[in-house]
């Protein structure tokens, strides 16, 4: 649905902002309960699921292709404490944001 491909473009765009179900439905003017049915309807995923999978893809661009230290990191992408992050990273990724950075450098 574009509606949803909009929301989905508006979460990439600040993947840092407040996400939760009730912004989502602001954005998509609509109730909590629609945005839910839409969302698991269209993705098969909650909304949270596909807001978090969205931060995740970010962070690990960041990490990859960047230097910024990982507490700036968290912060990009939503979180409020890097030790938060790093555990959301690893439940995604099945490694600490250090070691997935470290396993994109560059081979010499």
């Amino acid at each position: 649905e574009s509606r949803l491909h909009g929301l989905w473009e508006a979460v990439r765009r600040e993947p840092g902002h407040d996400w939760s179900i009730e912004s989502l439905a602001r954005h998509l003017n609509v109730s909590r309960a629609t945005v839910h049915r839409l969302v698991t309807h269209q993705h098969g995923s909650t909304p949270r699921t596909i807001v978090d999978r969205i931060r995740m893809d970010h962070a690990a661009r960041l990490l990859a292709h960047g230097d910024l230290p990982v507490k700036a990191v968290a912060a990009q992408v939503g979180y409020a404490t890097p030790y938060s992050f790093s555990a959301a990273f690893r439940r995604s990724r099945g490694c600490p944001p250090s070691t997935f950075r470290a396993q994109q450098a560059p081979s010499d």
